[in-house]
């Protein structure tokens, strides 16, 4: 995508870094968060390719 911005389009997005900002800290952090929590929400015993039942944090 930032290949395809002109020298313009850089200038203004200089202009609102503020939500630059907030949008870069939503990517790298919150949405990190969110998935770990999910991840640690949904663990349950998983069909074992092999046909036993192991919880996932036992492979």
């Amino acid at each position: 995508m930032g290949t395809a911005m002109s020298l313009q389009e850089f200038k203004g997005v200089v202009k609102i870094t503020k939500g630059v900002l907030v949008g870069i800290l939503c990517q790298f952090t919150i949405k990190h968060f969110v998935g770990y929590a999910l991840a640690i929400r949904d663990q349950r015993k998983v069909k074992h390719p092999f046909g036993e039942n192991k919880n996932p944090s036992e492979y």
